[in-house]
C-alpha cells in the first residue's frame, strides 16, 4: 500500500489526550460513532454526545483519543489502576479569576506501572486546561505540604482542555507508559473564573496499567518561543505564523498527533515530510476543539529514514497590545504539536 493510502485511511479527527520527547477534519474509518439523532456539535467540530449517552468523535476532544458523557469520574479498581483527585475546596476562584495551581501525589506502586489508559474529568465551569507531568524529583521538597511538588525535571504525559466530560487517551494494545517507583505526577491545572460567584474546582485522573506489555511509548512535544504578535493597526489585526520541525526516530509508529494553541490562534498544523513531498496530517481551526489524528492498527503512521514532521501556528490580534508566549488564556499565546509514538525513541522538536 502507498504511504498516502495509509494517511487517508488513518482515523483523523478523533479526540486526542496528549500524553514524550520535548522538542485533528471528518472522522476516518476506524472513528467510533453513536446515534446522532437529536444531538449538537460544538463548533467546528468537536465531541457530539448524543440523548442515549453515546459519543460520536469528530475534530477533537480535549486532546484525546475520545471522550464520554460523565459528571464524574469512577475510579478504576486496585487490580486496574489509581486515581488521583484533587481535594475538594482546595482550590477557590473569586469571580474573574485566573489561577495556575498544581497538585502531585506519588503512586502507590512498588514496581514500574506501564500506563495503557489515561482518563481525566475536570469541573465544568472555570476548568480550563489540564497538563500532567512525571517529576524526577521523588516528592514534595523538605517542609512542603502533601499535594506541592518539586521540579527538578517534569516529563510530559498528557493534556486535556474540555471540562464536564470524561476525556481518555487510549494506547494501543500491549503499549504503555512507563512510570518508576516512587514517581511523583504532577497534575498542573488553569482555572479562569467567568461567572458572578466563587468556585472550587476539581479534577480527577485516573491511570489504567496496560496489559500483555510490549512496547514502551513516548511522546514528541513542541513548545515554541517564538511568539510575538503585534498589536492592530487602524487598517488590520497583527498577524504571525510560527513553525518548526520534529526530528523523529525511523521505525517509530505514531498513534496520535494533535495541536494545543489559545484563542488567537486562527490555524494550527502539522504536516509529515517525506521525500520532498508535504502532506498535512492536523489542519486546527478551531483552537477550542483542535482537530487530532489518531491511527489504529494496523495503519499506524510509521516513519522512515529521512521523513520529519513540521508544525505550523497562525495568528490574529485585534486588540492594542502585543501578544507574546505564555500561559494566561486571555493575553497569551502557544504552539504545540505533541504526539504519542511506539517503541519510545528520541524525537526533538525545534
Amino acid at each position: 500500500m502507498s504511504r498516502t493510502g495509509k494517511l487517508q485511511r488513518g482515523m483523523r479527527g478523533a479526540a486526542l489526550v496528549f500524553g514524550v520527547a520535548a522538542c485533528g477534519p471528518g472522522a476516518r474509518s476506524g472513528a467510533s460513532s453513536g446515534s446522532s439523532t437529536g444531538s449538537a456539535s460544538p463548533p467546528d467540530g468537536g465531541v457530539t454526545l448524543t440523548p442515549e449517552g453515546g459519543t460520536r468523535a469528530s475534530r477533537g476532544c480535549g486532546l484525546g483519543t475520545s471522550c464520554m458523557p460523565g459528571s464524574d469520574l469512577a475510579a478504576p479498581a486496585p487490580t486496574e489502576g489509581f486515581q488521583i483527585v484533587t481535594p475538594p475546596g482546595m482550590f477557590t476562584l473569586q469571580p474573574g479569576q485566573e489561577t495556575f495551581s498544581e497538585y502531585c501525589q506519588i503512586l502507590p506502586n512498588t514496581a514500574e506501572f506501564d500506563v495503557g489508559t489515561i482518563q481525566s474529568w475536570m469541573t465544568p465551569g472555570t476548568s480550563h486546561e489540564l497538563f500532567v507531568y512525571q517529576d524526577s524529583g521523588g516528592g514534595p521538597p523538605a517542609g512542603g505540604t502533601p499535594g506541592t511538588c518539586s521540579s527538578a525535571g517534569r516529563t510530559w504525559m498528557y493534556a486535556a482542555s474540555i471540562a464536564g466530560v470524561i476525556v481518555e487517551l487510549k494506547m494501543p494494545d500491549g503499549v504503555g507508559m512507563p512510570v518508576q517507583p516512587g514517581t511523583p505526577i504532577v497534575l498542573t491545572m488553569h482555572f479562569v473564573n467567568f461567572g458572578t460567584s466563587p468556585e472550587q474546582p476539581q479534577v480527577k485522573l485516573n491511570l489504567f496499567r496496560t496489559s500483555n506489555l510490549q512496547f514502551k511509548a513516548g511522546a514528541m512535544l513542541s513548545f515554541n518561543t517564538m511568539i510575538d504578535i503585534p498589536a492592530a493597526t487602524a487598517t488590520a489585526p497583527g498577524s504571525q505564523t510560527v513553525t518548526g520541525t520534529c526530528a523523529v526516530p525511523a521505525g517509530a509508529n505514531f498513534f496520535a498527533v494533535g495541536t494545543h494553541t489559545n484563542g488567537y490562534a486562527t490555524v494550527a498544523d502539522v504536516n509529515l515530510v517525506s521525500g520532498g513531498t508535504t502532506t498535512n496530517i492536523v489542519h486546527t481551526t478551531n483552537w477550542q476543539y483542535p482537530d487530532v489524528g489518531v491511527w489504529t492498527a494496523p495503519q499506524f503512521l510509521t516513519m522512515h529514514n529521512g521523513e520529519s514532521l513540521t508544525y505550523s501556528c497562525s495568528y490574529s490580534n485585534s486588540g492594542a497590545a502585543r501578544v507574546r508566549v505564555g500561559e494566561t488564556q486571555a493575553s497569551n499565546e502557544m504552539c504545540m504539536a505533541v504526539g504519542y509514538y511506539f517503541p519510545a525513541g528520541s524525537a526533538s522538536c525545534k
